[in-house]
């Protein structure tokens, strides 16, 4: 069976389109969000209904949270806390509730542990970038794969039977028996890696196969709605390069 994995939506619609599409090549697969459905673009409401419909799994984020009126957005840095007002004048009381009903991580038992931020206090949307990051993190799961978002960079850290560290660059690859992972599966709607497109992950567990994906979507039309609607000029200039 295919999983599909993405994350950090954020609110840009064309993105999510480009990755429906994509879901569409895929049938009977599984699909799985790890959060930050809203935030930054311009478009929560509708990336919020389309991830309700296509979603077999979905987590909240730290943006989600914040829209819900569930997380402290004091320490947000300022265009992220206006987008985040922004957004929550947006959506209604409904939407916001659904938001705040979402779980922070999800375990499918001996297979994959779910999450948006870190498996260690995820309520707290700490960062896993480094390997120290990881090892302090891999004490948190049991689980062979865990999957994140959060930081919308891609990025992979596996650990052998002997506890020791490496980076997989590989785009597809096959995981390796009785070792442990931690997959950033980038983002979909605003990637920070210095490349523009969606990004998300296809996992195949019978060949035991994990596939980095990039997608194309329509950038412009993104960028001016964001500009359109009064958000921060830089989040939508952000969006063609990649940062």
């Amino acid at each position: 069976m295919k999983t599909i994995i993405f994350s950090d939506v954020h609110g840009n619609l064309e993105a999510l389109q480009a990755l429906i599409r994509f879901i569409e090549g895929y049938p009977g697969a599984q699909v799985y969000s790890l959060g930050d459905i809203v935030g930054y673009g311009a478009n929560p409401r509708e990336c919020l209904s389309e991830v309700r419909r296509i979603a077999h799994v979905s987590l909240a984020g730290n943006h989600d949270h914040a829209a819900a009126g569930l997380t402290n957005i004091e320490f947000f840095n300022p265009y992220a806390k206006e987008a985040v007002i922004w957004t929550s004048n947006h959506l209604d009381e409904k939407e916001k509730q659904y938001l705040s009903t979402l779980p922070l991580i999800k375990r499918i038992p001996k297979k994959i542990f779910l999450v948006h931020s870190s498996p260690i206090r995820p309520e707290e949307w700490q960062y896993v970038m480094t390997s120290d990051d990881a090892k302090k993190n891999l004490m948190g799961f049991q689980e062979p794969l865990c999957f994140i978002g959060h930081s919308h960079s891609p990025m992979v850290i596996g650990t052998g039977p002997d506890g020791s560290l490496y980076r997989e660059e590989r785009v597809l690859f096959r995981l390796r028996a009785e070792y442990r992972y931690i997959i950033n599966v980038g983002s979909i709607g605003q990637p920070r890696d210095g490349d523009w497109r969606a990004c998300l992950v296809v996992y195949d567990d019978e060949n035991q196969t994990l596939e980095f994906k990039r997608l194309e979507y329509d950038v412009d039309t993104a960028q001016e709605k964001i500009i359109q609607a009064g958000l921060p000029g830089f989040l939508a200039e952000r969006l063609r390069y990649g940062r």
